[in-house]
């Protein structure tokens, strides 16, 4: 059981929050990691130039994963479409579909047989490249916002337990304003980071939007405000007794 003394943290209390720093630092590694794979996807879809290709092949291939005995294995469709263009006087050969050159599946043959009707044999269709990569041009322009929900859910972690840190570190209850000005810092920083985060989604994402990941964003900005209300009404409307109280309830 962890105690607490009013001014200073028991020593117990200074080693958890020294553990919890680590593991701040770990996160903050790795959602810097996942925003730059971001941005890295993002310039590659971004400044891809266009040419004119020729559907070659357009067929369907059935494919199953061995699993470990007792398991269900996992099988279904993936589409199989070469096309051929130009750049500069050379011919190409092209068979990706995406520019992260991730395969597309689908478990029921009917659905990737609906996809290959959009590509038949000898449609002229808009090939995307990169200049410094003329052979590995692909069909289907579309951003995958992978990265961007990995540093997203790495972002909330920090902003969790930085604030428990502030809930643990010393002189709470002395400078209660001053501690709710921190949480405050908090919850702009959470605010901020789902701004950037879905405002790049809705900005670049295909129409329809995914109907999980609107309502996903507005949970998310719920929680936020929530937060927000939680530490700013015991300072804009209560007495310093009643912020006291508030801390003592978040330390428990």
């Amino acid at each position: 059981m962890v105690t607490y003394k009013l001014g200073k943290p028991e020593e117990d209390t200074a080693k958890i929050i020294g553990i919890i720093y680590v593991v701040v630092f770990i996160l903050a590694a790795l959602s810097g990691y996942f925003f730059y794979k971001a941005y890295a996807h993002h310039q590659t879809f971004s400044y891809c130039k266009t040419t004119e290709a020729e559907i070659k092949k357009s067929t369907l291939e059935f494919f199953r994963t061995p699993r470990p005995r007792h398991s269900a294995r996992s099988f279904g469709h993936v589409p199989v479409i070469s096309f051929e263009y130009t750049i500069d006087g050379k011919t190409y050969i092209s068979n990706k579909l995406t520019c992260s050159g991730k395969k597309t599946s689908f478990r029921r043959r009917s659905g990737v047989e609906a996809f290959l009707e959009d590509f038949p044999i000898g449609k002229k269709v808009t090939a995307y490249y990169l200049p410094e990569k003329p052979a590995e041009a692909f069909i289907i322009r579309k951003l995958y916002f992978w990265y961007m929900r990995k540093a997203l859910i790495m972002s909330m972690l920090i902003c969790g337990l930085v604030s428990l840190c502030f809930a643990l570190q010393k002189s709470v209850l002395k400078r209660h304003r001053y501690y709710v000005l921190k949480q405050m810092g908090i919850c702009l920083a959470w605010f901020f980071i789902g701004i950037i985060t879905y405002g790049y989604y809705f900005s670049y994402a295909e129409r329809p939007f995914s109907i999980g990941l609107i309502i996903r964003c507005i949970f998310y900005f719920l929680t936020g405000l929530a937060f927000t209300l939680i530490f700013l009404i015991p300072v804009v409307f209560g007495t310093k007794e009643e912020a006291q109280d508030l801390l003592s309830v978040l330390r428990r």
